[in-house]
């Protein structure tokens, strides 16, 4: 799994094959999570939405890591907030 400016590609283990990729823009909220569960996987839970349609999606994958997971849900987050913060800015007279 790829982060970029343009959003999350999701690939193969060996990052030959890219099974989904995600825009940016179309990411509603993501949360990332151990499934408490003994084997202790780490989850990341992506919500979208296509304009074009009238349901939301959720994508759940497993992460390397929950480090892994929650530097992804950091990178998210930091690249929001500075949208939101650029947006809410007032202008300069």
């Amino acid at each position: 799994m790829v982060v970029s400016k343009y959003g999350i590609k999701v690939t193969t283990s060996d990052q030959y094959d890219v099974l989904h990729r995600h825009p940016l823009y179309l990411i509603v909220s993501m949360v990332c999570y151990d499934d408490g569960l003994v084997a202790g996987k780490s989850l990341l839970a992506l919500k979208t939405k296509d304009a074009s349609e009238e349901q939301y999606s959720l994508w759940v994958y497993q992460c390397s890591t929950l480090e892994h997971a929650q530097a992804i849900c950091k990178i998210l987050s930091t690249a929001f907030d500075s949208v939101l913060t650029e947006k809410t800015r007032v202008p300069a007279e």
